[in-house]
């Protein structure tokens, strides 16, 4: 049994860094809550941070290429993905979708039930389907997530603003996805609202160059990581082996990303071997050990 892995094409492309979860004062974002800051504003400080794109998810406002172009968003040197957050019934049950990169003509017609809006948003091949921040209070229909390309595992707005009744977390969720058998990948975002928000959580890609199909396609491949902190160098997998050289610009930091603290204490960059097996008692489980090489 070997891995399907998606970074078998690592060498033909670039990282790029980027936030497919960012809202500004074009909508209202929490009701009674903080409100979201000019785009120009907002596109400044992801600059600052590395980040080559990000994408406006206003809840039920699409922002569109032709909204791109007349505010001229993409000349503050950071990539604008077209896209809005889309929920079903917020108030009660919290389930939220982003919707990237559609095309105008399958802009979804608000309100409309999970499952609709996971058809409608899939209908454009162009476009991606992403399940944002799933441990909102409300029950998690698993079954309506079929077709979904990627779970909200990291949400940087709950890393700062610690919630008791649900986690910034969401690796329970996706779990139970890829035990279903569903072809998932696991994405981190900012959910960003007031400037403290920004950069707590990002992916980095692998794409061809800095444009918005790139980037799309390098998300659907899953040519890409989730990170809180930690920079991959590369990945590389043989047989049932991962194989990642990464490095970590804070020694304490936790690499939430992979479920794992680094020893103490441990250099700065270093090389980890993940080697994935079948439980004895149960096939859709996979053990995962690990080995440092300094």
């Amino acid at each position: 049994m070997n891995l399907d892995s998606p970074y078998s094409t690592l060498d033909e492309g670039h990282w790029y860094k980027g936030s497919l979860h960012v809202h500004s004062k074009h909508a209202e974002v929490y009701p009674g809550g903080p409100q979201g800051r000019p785009r120009p504003e907002i596109l400044h400080d992801y600059r600052n941070n590395g980040h080559d794109f990000v994408m406006f998810s206003e809840q039920n406002v699409y922002t569109t290429q032709a909204d791109i172009d007349a505010e001229q968003l993409n000349a503050y040197g950071v990539l604008v993905i077209p896209g809005a957050e889309l929920d079903e019934h917020c108030v009660t049950t919290h389930q939220h979708l982003g919707h990237v990169n559609p095309s105008e003509s399958e802009h979804v017609t608000m309100p409309a039930s999970l499952p609709e809006i996971v058809e409608c948003a899939r209908v454009d091949a162009d476009s991606l389907v992403v399940l944002l921040h799933p441990t909102y209070p409300g029950t998690l229909r698993i079954r309506d997530c079929v077709g979904v390309n990627a779970l909200e595992i990291v949400n940087g707005w709950y890393l700062q603003r610690p919630d008791p009744h649900h986690s910034p977390f969401a690796f329970d969720h996706w779990d139970r996805l890829l035990q279903d058998g569903e072809r998932i990948w696991g994405v981190a975002g900012d959910c960003s609202v007031v400037a403290a928000g920004a950069n707590k959580a990002w992916i980095v890609a692998c794409a061809a160059d800095l444009t918005v199909d790139s980037i799309v396609n390098a998300v659907r491949d899953g040519r890409f990581y989730a990170s809180t902190g930690v920079t991959i160098n590369t990945i590389g997998v043989a047989g049932m082996d991962v194989t990642i050289d990464r490095h970590h610009r804070r020694h304490h930091r936790r690499d939430a990303h992979l479920r794992h603290r680094r020893p103490s204490p441990a250099p700065a960059s270093y090389t980890k071997v993940y080697r994935i097996m079948p439980c004895p008692k149960d096939k859709s489980h996979r053990q995962i050990t690990t080995r440092h090489t300094p």
